[in-house]
């Protein structure tokens, strides 16, 4: 099930980001389409995890999954307008208009598109 309570990366809530330090990260979910990209971190053996949402996407590049999990964030002015930018080392880079981070016991997969 969809988490109902998302938290953009601005807010004050980064705690939950802080938390994803040391763990293992793992692409979930890519939408090509709809720039929509769905990454993943959790404990070995567990279905729980923190799931980091990125929203227009314009540029990714990511390895199939990774140990110690180090993830930062940049916000930077773009040619486009306001972007966040995701990293953590050579392994996860993402450049996005949004970004939100929740939490689930449930694996999660990418909503679907408004027709």
């Amino acid at each position: 099930m969809w988490p109902s309570v998302w938290f953009p990366v601005e807010s004050e809530f980064l705690p939950l980001m802080d938390r994803c330090q040391g763990l293992i990260g793992q692409p979930w979910a890519y939408s090509t389409s709809h720039g929509q990209f769905l990454v993943r971190f959790y404990r070995e053996g567990s279905e729980s995890g923190i799931y980091l949402y990125c929203k227009d996407c314009d540029a990714l590049r990511f390895e199939s999954s990774w140990r110690e999990a180090r993830p930062t964030l940049h916000f930077v002015q773009g040619p486009t307008g306001h972007r966040i930018e995701i990293q953590d080392g050579e392994r996860l880079k993402v450049s996005c208009g949004s970004a939100f981070l929740a939490e689930s016991a449930d694996y999660l997969h990418l909503p679907e598109p408004k027709m």
